[in-house]
């Protein structure tokens, strides 16, 4: 299975505001590219965080673009330890028939009845709660392609394992600042000696948006 990442970060490399806000940082053409990826991916995987400031299903949206029919459900898989409680979280968009929801959650993880009902989601509980368990149930559904459209924490955990092939990324001309503020990876970082490298593959300038695509040199 081949794993591609897309972001949207400001100039500074940030992601969100230091309130970790849902932010759009694109313009229209950058949500289209997002809609182009989403149409070629089999799924897309997301952290409870990300979920729980944008709870609506991840799909393409046909006002930006002609897409093929999906021969399939796109596949939503969030990736959470503490569950969704109804205080947290109001679902948006749920059910979808063209999206399934899958949560693979901590078995510790506490989920409302409420959301069960209007998501009609599957939840997969695991003792030790890790990205390998996501990835692996992603894997056995049979996906070829995942899009990853997770905060920094997340992405972090995947660049240390080496899973992520492709990197999308759309230079947005922001400035956000912040010490704390999210970034495209976050977490405890990486030495001198452990840095991930990516190649360039080809850049595009759009307006004052600059769209890249990487692929890992690994």
């Amino acid at each position: 299975m081949r794993i591609i990442s897309n972001t949207a970060i400001s100039l500074d490399g940030k992601i969100s505001t230091r309130r970790h806000e849902h932010l759009s940082l694109g313009s229209n053409q950058d949500r289209i590219k997002m809609s182009e990826l989403r149409s070629r991916a089999d799924a897309v995987l997301v952290g409870g965080k990300t979920f729980r400031n944008w709870p609506y299903p991840l799909i393409e949206n046909s006002q930006y673009g002609t897409w093929q029919a999906r021969p399939k459900p796109l596949l939503n898989v969030v990736l959470t330890h503490e569950g969704m409680h109804d205080a947290q979280l109001k679902l948006k968009g749920w059910p979808n028939q063209d999206v399934e929801l899958v949560f693979c959650a901590h078995e510790s993880a506490q989920f409302s009845e409420k959301i069960i009902e209007l998501s009609a989601a599957q939840i997969l509980r695991y003792e030790t709660l890790s990205i390998i368990d996501a990835i692996e149930y992603i894997e056995s559904r049979g996906c070829e392609l995942l899009l990853l459209e997770a905060g920094g924490e997340l992405l972090f955990e995947l660049f240390k394992l080496d899973l992520i092939d492709e990197i999308y990324l759309t230079l947005c001309p922001l400035i956000i600042g912040g010490t704390d503020t999210p970034t495209l990876s976050d977490g405890e970082g990486f030495d001198a000696d452990t840095l991930k490298k990516f190649s360039l593959v080809s850049q595009e300038v759009c307006g004052d948006e600059i769209y890249l695509h990487y692929t890992s040199k690994r």
